[in-house]
C-alpha cells in the first residue's frame, strides 16, 4: 500500500508538471512572446492539452481509489469560478464605460453580459463550462456502463464529423457570428459553440486517458521516449507553421486532417516530457495554481499590464531582448501578488471551495523508479 501512495503521489506531482507546461503555454501565446509564425505551434497545443489534462487528472482519481468526479463536484470547481470571475469582470468593464475610457462601450458591455449569461464565455473563461461539459459527458457515459473503447470510438467520430462539417462548408464560429449574432440567431449561436467546444474537449479528455496508461512505460524507458517527445515537438511545429494561424477557441482551421494529430502530438509530447523532468519548482508552482494563474492571468488584467508597461516604458529600448526580458518580470511578479491574493481562504469560496488545501511539500514524495 506504501508503495501505491508513493507512486499515486508522484503521478499527481508529474500531472502539476504537466498542468504547469500548459499554463507557460498559454502565457506565451497571450503575452505575444513568440513573434510571427512561432506563436502557431504553441496556440495549436494549448487548448488540447489542457482538456487532456482533464482526462489525466480523472483517471489518477480512479486510480488512486477516489469517487468519480460527479456533476455537482465539477460545479463547484468550473461553473462557480466562471460565474463569479465573470461577474468581477463585467463589474470591471461598467466602471470602464462609466469612466469612458478608450475602447470600452455599452455595446460591448452588452455583448459581454450576453457571452457570460449564455455560458460563452468572458475573454478567456470560454473554457470552464466547456470543461464542464466534457466532465459531464465523461461521467454520464460511465454511469450507464459504456464501455471505455465504444465511448472513445463515438466521441472520436462526432468530432471527426463535426470537424469535417467545418472543412467542407468553410465554416467557423468567426463567419457564422457574421452571419447573425444578433437578437435570439446570437444566442443559439453561442450555447450551440458551447456544446461543440464541449465535444471538442470530450475528445481530447479520452487523450488524456489514453496517455495516462503509458505512466509505467514512459518511466521504464526514458531516454527512447524523450526523443519520441522531441520528434512530435519537432513534427507538430513544422507542421503548425505550415498549416498557418488557428484558433480552436474558435475552431477557425483551415486543414483539421493536419492539425487534429498535431494537437494530439503536442499533447502526448508534454506528457512525456512531464514524467521525464520529474519536478521543476516553478513550473510545478504554475500548475499547483493553474485555475487561479489562468483566470487572473486575463480576466484581472495581469498580461494587460503587462503589456502596457512593456508598450509605454519599453517600446523604446534599443535591445528588444532585453525589452521581453523585462516584459516577462513585470508579468511573472504580477501573476505571483495575484496568486498569493486568491489563494487565500477568505476567497476559497470564488473556486468553488470552503478552503484551499495545503500544498505538498518536496518531503511528502518517495521516488519511485
Amino acid at each position: 500500500m506504501g508503495r501505491m501512495n508513493s507512486l499515486s503521489e508522484r503521478k499527481k506531482r508529474h500531472l502539476e508538471l504537466y498542468a504547469g507546461l500548459w499554463i507557460i503555454m498559454y502565457l506565451v501565446v497571450t503575452c505575444g512572446i513568440y513573434p510571427g509564425k512561432m506563436r502557431y505551434p504553441v496556440q495549436l497545443g494549448m487548448v488540447p492539452v489542457v482538456f487532456s489534462l482533464i482526462g489525466l487528472k480523472l483517471m489518477h482519481i480512479e486510480e488512486a481509489g477516489g469517487d468519480n468526479t460527479g456533476i455537482k463536484e465539477a460545479a463547484k470547481g468550473l461553473l462557480m469560478p466562471y460565474m463569479w470571475f465573470s461577474l468581477a469582470g463585467l463589474v470591471i468593464y461598467s466602471a470602464a464605460v462609466m469612466l469612458d475610457l478608450k475602447d470600452y462601450t455599452v455595446k460591448g458591455l452588452l455583448e459581454n453580459v450576453e457571452n457570460a449569461a449564455t455560458f460563452y464565455g468572458n475573454n478567456g473563461l470560454w473554457i470552464l463550462p466547456s470543461a464542464f461539459l466534457t466532465i459531464a459527458v465523461r461521467g454520464f457515459a460511465k454511469r450507464n456502463g459504456m464501455a471505455f473503447n465504444v465511448r472513445g470510438a463515438i466521441i472520436t467520430i462526432m468530432f471527426a464529423g463535426f470537424c469535417g462539417l467545418l472543412y467542407f462548408t468553410g465554416y467557423n464560429s468567426e463567419r457564422i457570428f457574421d452571419v447573425g449574432s444578433a437578437g435570439a440567431a446570437g444566442v443559439f449561436i453561442r450555447l450551440a459553440m458551447v456544446i461543440w467546444r464541449g465535444m471538442m474537449g470530450a475528445f481530447f479528455c479520452f487523450i488524456g486517458e489514453l496517455l495516462y496508461g503509458m505512466y509505467d512505460i514512459i518511466r521504464k524507458k526514458k531516454l527512447l521516449f524523450v526523443i519520441l517527445a522531441f520528434v512530435l515537438l519537432a513534427g507538430s511545429t513544422a507542421l503548425a507553421i505550415y498549416t498557418g494561424e488557428m484558433s480552436w477557441e474558435d475552431f477557425s482551421f483551415g486543414k483539421p486532417i493536419i492539425t487534429v494529430p498535431a494537437a494530439v502530438a503536442v499533447a502526448a509530447a508534454l506528457y512525456i516530457l512531464s514524467v521525464w523532468v520529474d519536478t521543476i519548482p516553478p513550473v510545478d508552482f504554475a500548475g499547483r495554481h493553474a485555475l487561479i494563474i489562468y483566470i487572473c492571468a486575463y480576466e484581472f488584467g495581469a498580461v494587460y499590464l503587462s503589456y502596457n508597461a512593456y508598450v509605454a516604458v519599453l517600446a523604446n529600448m534599443h535591445n528588444r531582448f532585453a525589452a521581453s526580458c523585462v516584459h516577462a518580470v513585470v508579468l511573472i511578479v504580477t501573476i505571483l501578488v495575484m496568486v498569493l491574493i486568491f489563494r487565500r481562504k477568505e476567497l476559497s469560496f470564488l473556486f468553488g471551495y470552503r478552503t484551499f488545501e495545503k500544498p505538498m511539500v518536496e518531503a511528502d514524495y518517495d521516488t519511485y523508479d
